[in-house]
């Protein structure tokens, strides 16, 4: 268990660094700015809150079990269906942030206090992850790279919402086989690239 000791701080640290990234990407910035989005098709900053707070209720009940039983066997809730059944969507940005954060910080509370080996305890997913075992590190883990990636997708959006108000142009193209997203932004013979997600 003692190779596990660095894994743990850095999932941790990601942790609390995703939340204060979101923070700091938009402090100050009104619910008009937070709501806008390029398309229908892309989320804007408020989506991507919602669709966090939902798989933080989702993966957070999951943590909790695993913390609390041996080795449960749980059924596998797709965070997409509690967001709709949630109000998440038609929330203010900050107040809903505010929530996030306080959740944040409970999990993060009960994951600094757990033992090394406790964050080996499991359990076991059925439904749509048939069988699939997943350990509190695994799960903490899985929670900050999902975020990771949809801290990348608030900049973009952000920062196309402020080219498109200064009057400039975005464009998004999706690489080839991968999640991520290059944005480009010109405002009239200035181009302007955001950093490679």
């Amino acid at each position: 268990m003692p190779e596990h000791i660095d894994e743990i701080a850095t999932v941790l640290d990601a942790l609390e660094a995703n939340l204060d990234q979101l923070s700091t990407l938009t402090r100050g910035l009104d619910e008009t700015r937070l709501r806008w989005s390029p398309d229908d098709d892309t989320w804007s900053a408020s989506d991507i809150l919602a669709h966090l707070r939902a798989n933080a209720d989702v993966w957070g009940k999951s943590l909790a079990a695993m913390i609390t039983q041996d080795h449960p066997t749980l059924r596998y809730v797709s965070p997409r269906g509690w967001l709709r059944k949630s109000n998440y969507a038609d929330l203010d940005f900050h107040p809903s942030f505010l929530l996030y954060a306080a959740q944040r910080n409970e999990l993060l509370k009960s994951l600094k206090g757990l033992p090394v080996e406790d964050w080996s305890r499991g359990a076991t997913f059925t439904a749509t992850a048939r069988g699939k075992a997943e350990t509190v590190l695994s799960y903490a883990q899985r929670i900050a790279s999902h975020e990771a990636i949809h801290l990348q997708q608030v900049e973009v959006v952000l920062l196309q919402g402020e080219y498109a108000s200064s009057g400039g142009e975005c464009s998004t193209r999706r690489r080839a086989s991968s999640a991520f997203e290059r944005t480009s932004c010109r405002r009239q013979s200035s181009p302007l690239h955001s950093p490679a997600a």
